[in-house]
């Protein structure tokens, strides 16, 4: 009777109309009364039965009150799952979400990563050029002079400059057969 969404009543001797069926076995019911559950598209979602030990014959009112209350059921049980789907398709969001999340995460990082590697890396190039522009003009000063005092003079004052330093310490080497050395402090 649920397929053809009817109201079904069996008012006594259910165990004997239905001998085979093992739960009624177990509650020795003698009548049955069931109204199929519909959806909005009147399908059948479920059923809403009652089963009881003594006789149960329904009369019209009693029928109308177990209609009512099976659209009551009906209703709520498709909100319930309304409401499953609900927390599955936020759930589901939220999953996504934090995916996203931790991948933009992980492409943040490397870009900061590399942000701070451009950087020290221009840094580096920026103190190579100026201690090339100091070597440049170091040369072009020694180039200008034959002055020994003057060469090595521009050359501390440079490389003092160059490197941030308070003292260089020059040592010329005298000629090859002396193997003297002597040193000169220029501050």
């Amino acid at each position: 009777m649920v397929e053809e969404k009817l109201l079904c009543s069996y008012p006594d001797n259910l165990q004997e109309l239905f001998p085979t069926f093992a739960l009624l076995q177990h509650i020795n019911p003698q009548s049955y009364v069931g109204v199929p559950l519909l959806d909005l598209n009147q399908q059948v979602i479920g059923n809403l039965c009652i089963i009881d030990v003594k006789s149960f014959h329904t009369d019209e009112p009693t029928k109308a009150f177990l209609s009512v209350f099976a659209a009551g059921a009906s209703t709520e049980l498709q909100r319930k799952w309304v409401e499953e789907e609900k927390r599955h398709a936020y759930q589901d969001l939220e999953f996504r979400v934090e995916e996203r999340t931790a991948g933009l995460v992980t492409a943040n990082n490397a870009l900061e990563s590399e942000i701070r590697e451009r950087i020290t890396v221009e840094a580096t190039i920026r103190v190579m050029a100026e201690r090339e522009k100091a070597i440049n003009g170091l040369i072009l000063r020694m180039r200008q002079t034959l002055n020994l005092d003057s060469i090595f003079n521009i050359t501390t004052t440079e490389l003092r400059e160059a490197v941030k330093c308070d003292r260089v310490l020059n040592i010329p080497l005298q000629t090859r057969l002396e193997w003297g050395i002597s040193f000169r402090v220029y501050q």
